[in-house]
């Protein structure tokens, strides 16, 4: 893997005939498990991160399975006193590192019913795309593990092939929704044409931007909205 993996990559070749787009969130929806929380742990035994932050995380996480969404301003801080933790680390090692516990943990906990989504995308010709709020080397090892077209993800800074501990994109919530308005844009992609597969009311401002939400196996708050909004929900 390159260590300097981006979630900015353009598909404006593959998109270029007017394909449509099927975006699809990461933990819950494509994984039957949360990604997060099983590379926190690894982290926090392997001494990486602190047991005061791994406490903080463990928190925010479940909150967030409860479908409580957090406003931008604690997301920043969540994400700030998170990406200290890496500051300094090579990040090619950490690709590295990634690559092998992603294929090890997470390569066989992808759902059946997302295998199938995504079988149907492809024979309808569409563009498959990875929509998470992990980080870019997380959704890198999926987007290779399981076929995707490319990737939008939470970014950390990379300089001289070190990371700086600072994040430069966030893909939570309403930041997911703009990074995947800003990609549809300089990718000539129309939203309302396109699908979008989650479990998450953290989602919600997205599903709400393209043609065709899709909400998967969703948290209690996810369902009531998806019910009262008449939007399909699915049991992967």
């Amino acid at each position: 893997m390159k260590a300097e993996v981006s979630s900015s990559t353009q598909f404006a070749s593959i998109c270029a005939a007017g394909r449509t787009v099927a975006f699809f969130d990461l933990d819950h929806t494509l994984l039957d498990c949360d990604s997060g929380s099983a590379w926190l742990k690894l982290e926090f035994l392997s001494g990486q991160i602190s047991l005061a932050n791994t406490v903080w995380a463990v928190f925010v996480i479940i909150r967030y399975r409860l479908g409580f969404v957090l406003d931008r301003e604690t997301m920043q801080g969540i994400l700030g006193a998170a990406g200290e933790g890496y500051f300094g680390r090579d990040a090619e090692e950490l690709a590295q590192k990634t690559g092998r516990w992603f294929s090890e943990e997470m390569g066989q906990r992808i759902r059946p019913g997302a295998l199938k989504a995504i079988e149907w995308h492809r024979a309808q010709g569409d563009v498959c795309i990875i929509a998470t709020a992990t980080s870019q080397f997380i959704a890198h090892e999926a987007v290779k593990t399981f076929g995707f077209d490319g990737l939008i993800a939470s970014e950390l800074e990379v300089k001289d092939g070190i990371l700086t501990g600072k994040f430069t994109t966030i893909a939570y919530g309403d930041y997911k929704c703009d990074s995947v308005r800003k990609w549809a844009k300089g990718n000539n992609i129309d939203l309302t044409k396109c699908t979008f597969y989650t479990d998450s009311m953290s989602d919600s401002s997205l599903m709400e931007l393209v043609g065709c939400p899709i909400a998967v196996n969703p948290d209690r708050k996810l369902m009531e909205y998806a019910k009262e909004k008449e939007w399909d929900i699915v049991d992967w």
